[in-house]
């Protein structure tokens, strides 16, 4: 039985680990919820273990029974909601929540009479940001053999969880203050349609250059591949939940031009922003 305490490395890449195996036995798995968190978030006592990745933005204060946790960027949370909880961001947060609702008696025994909260640091990585945004885009759809795909796609993300978690010097560099500066930059002022590296650069107090290399060892693409891969993921928001007009969703994430949008959208998305949106329309009308 997992020990109930906050930050622990091991203890949570040993759940990890017995979650995998646990879902790896399942025809379907129970997802219960499946998103990215931007706001303050208040969850409802439920029967389900949440694995959260705080991707970037503000500092998190996590409330969840007797515990009570601040985490950062890179931090994987694991959460067991017997009791419910609250995240309080002091200001911009991506957070990538997978929720299961899970037996009595795994893959955590006691979990629905006892809250858990564990959390470790993590390297910020793409490749776990990634699988989450998949994930998330098929959870949504109605597709041929939806739940295999979606357990393939959970599992995934549970995966690219412990993987980056890898323990002592193996998990990978940290994200550097210059990094997490300029990532705090990018989801502040990403709409600004005159947004530069150098404007970044002038953010996290670094030369263009040594930039570039931070971004590249750490996130593992460039400041500005970085800068469009969250304004896409905003894009994509509102086309799912607003009736803005493509033109309108472009100027709204600092991609005022219909074709250069079109063509950033499309690269990271593997389709229009049209196309995107009659597909989302589409899914939710079959729902």
């Amino acid at each position: 039985m997992i020990a109930r305490t906050c930050e622990n490395l091991p203890k949570t890449r040993t759940l990890l680990d017995g979650t995998i195996r646990w879902a790896n036995t399942l025809e379907s798995l129970p997802v219960a919820y499946l998103q990215e968190d931007r706001t303050p978030f208040r969850a409802r006592p439920a029967p389900v273990l949440e694995f959260v990745y705080h991707a970037s933005g503000s500092e998190t204060a996590v409330e969840l029974g007797p515990y009570s946790y601040v985490s950062e960027p890179g931090t994987v949370l694991v959460l067991g909601t017997c009791e419910g909880y609250r995240a309080t961001p002091r200001d911009v947060v991506s957070a990538w929540n997978l929720s299961l609702c899970v037996p009595e008696d795994a893959p955590v025994p006691g979990l629905h009479e006892t809250p858990l909260l564990l959390a470790a640091r993590a390297p910020v990585s793409n490749r776990v940001i990634e699988r989450y945004r998949v994930a998330v885009h098929g959870y949504r759809q109605q597709r041929l053999c939806q739940d295999v795909q979606l357990k393939c796609e959970a599992i995934g993300v549970l995966v690219a969880l412990l993987e980056a978690l890898g323990g002592g010097e193996e998990a990978g560099v940290r994200r550097s203050g210059a990094t997490a500066m300029a990532i705090d930059f990018i989801h502040r002022f990403y709409h600004r349609a005159d947004l530069r590296r150098s404007h970044l650069a002038a953010a996290a107090r670094v030369s263009e250059a040594h930039l570039g290399r931070l971004f590249s060892a750490e996130m593992g693409a460039s400041p500005m591949r970085c800068l469009n891969e969250f304004r896409i993921t905003r894009a994509c928001d509102l086309l799912d939940r607003t009736h803005l007009n493509v033109q309108q969703v472009g100027r709204a994430v600092g991609l005022p031009d219909p074709s250069h949008f079109s063509r950033v959208f499309k690269a990271l998305q593997g389709m229009s922003p049209r196309a995107y949106r009659a597909h989302s329309s589409g899914r939710h009308a079959a729902t």
